[in-house]
């Protein structure tokens, strides 16, 4: 099979005015919830794209936002990815555990709440012109709070 490049981890903590709302909030806006957003990173200030589609070609990051959870002292964020084919990670703040098949990863990120701002907790992923194309599922846990089969797609 052959060997894809590197997904290199952002540890983008962008202003979350990116992905902030209004400041009130009905009983349903402070649910807790988690969505991705794609970035254009190609200018000095990041900005948030329509869907969960990019191509790898573009300078783009995708952003697993988590949003309406409690925000302890340390934190930890953890992000099961199942990408469509075999794939290689790179984080230098998070933990990674390969499944045997090589498609899967389990990234655990330790957040203090230093980094975490306007309670809005934010990870981006890089993607490089080699990795796969295809949907990718992303499972993702704050604390014990537990968000199910988040998708995007990369495109050629």
């Amino acid at each position: 099979m052959n060997q894809y490049s590197l997904i290199t981890l952002i540890a983008c903590f962008l202003s979350a005015s990116v992905m902030a709302s209004g400041n009130t909030q009905t009983s349903e806006e402070t649910r807790p919830v988690a969505f991705l957003q794609v970035l254009d990173t190609s200018a000095t200030q990041p900005k948030p794209m329509e869907g969960n589609r990019f191509s790898r070609k573009d300078k783009r990051q995708l952003c697993v936002v988590v949003r309406n959870v409690e925000i302890q002292e340390n934190n930890q964020l953890i992000e099961n990815i199942k990408a469509p084919a075999k794939i290689t990670m790179e984080a230098n703040n998070a933990r990674l555990i390969a499944d045997t098949d090589g498609k899967g990863y389990r990234a655990v990120f330790e957040i203090p709440r230093t980094e975490i701002k306007n309670d809005v907790v934010l990870q981006c992923w890089e993607f490089g012109k080699q990795d796969p194309v295809g949907e990718y599922h992303v499972d993702v846990q704050f604390n014990n709070v537990v968000f199910k089969n988040l998708k995007f797609e990369v495109l050629p």
